[in-house]
């Protein structure tokens, strides 16, 4: 299977970043690569867990559905990030689905194939193991924040997060802008911080009037980072 911009592979904290040029092509020779629209469920909670994806370019949200169909956001993913490694090793169920919120380019790696790459290939075995660390911290920040925040720094707390990895213009200066790189709207931006979309278009509303961040069709800028570090802070 030939990539297009094989070398996006090579970025720092991506699943492949840390294997010799000789393993990246072996791991890219059991992979498929997919061009999917905006919409579609790369994965259904409930359903046979047999693949790996590893995003190449867009964005997909990480979601799970109660009883009474309510979805809950646990996470977006981004370029170089994986979905599907818990089915994969434990070969349960998807606990989760997957869902483009963009036009997406995904590498899809089949469990049998992956499971004996792994055998001969320990370090990248090593790097999903460190993926799964990092989902849980961020997953611990959430609850945290859905337990013991209220409405307004709840929020900020999730606006920040999402920044944190899926921001544009990122700077060290407490007053830099931060965009996101994908639309979201407030259904799912309340759903991701347990929120109801009436409470995050009446929060995003007074932040806009006070010069904090810009909201329009889906587009999130942050104009004030220090503004909204101090609300995500405040516990009522």
């Amino acid at each position: 299977m030939t990539f297009r911009n094989p070398e996006s592979f090579n970025a720092e904290g991506t699943l492949l970043a840390s294997l010799s040029d000789a393993q990246k092509q072996a791991a890219l020779n059991i992979a498929v690569e997919k061009s999917v629209p905006k919409g579609t469920t790369l994965m259904h909670q409930g359903d046979d867990g047999d693949t790996l994806l590893v995003i190449r370019e867009g964005t997909c949200k990480i979601c799970i559905y109660t009883a009474s169909g309510k979805e809950l956001i646990l996470d977006y993913l981004g370029p170089g990030q994986i979905a599907g490694e818990l089915s994969v090793f434990d070969g349960q169920p998807c606990s989760a689905s997957v869902i483009t919120v963009e036009s997406c380019r995904v590498a899809v790696f089949q469990r049998a194939a992956l499971l004996s790459f792994l055998e001969k290939n320990p370090d990248i075995t090593l790097q999903i193991i460190k993926v799964l660390c990092a989902r849980i911290r961020r997953t611990n920040q959430l609850l945290e924040s859905d337990r013991s925040y209220a409405m307004g720094p709840k929020l900020a707390r999730g606006l920040l997060q999402l920044v944190a990895f899926h921001g544009a213009n990122i700077d060290s200066a407490l007053n830099a802008e931060s965009s996101l790189r994908f639309a979201i709207s407030q259904s799912d931006l309340g759903n991701f911080v347990s929120l109801s979309r009436e409470n995050v278009n009446r929060q995003l509303r007074d932040w806009q009037e006070t010069g904090i961040l810009t909201a329009a069709g889906g587009k999130i800028t942050i104009k004030d980072l220090q503004a909204l570090r101090d609300i995500a802070d405040y516990i009522d």
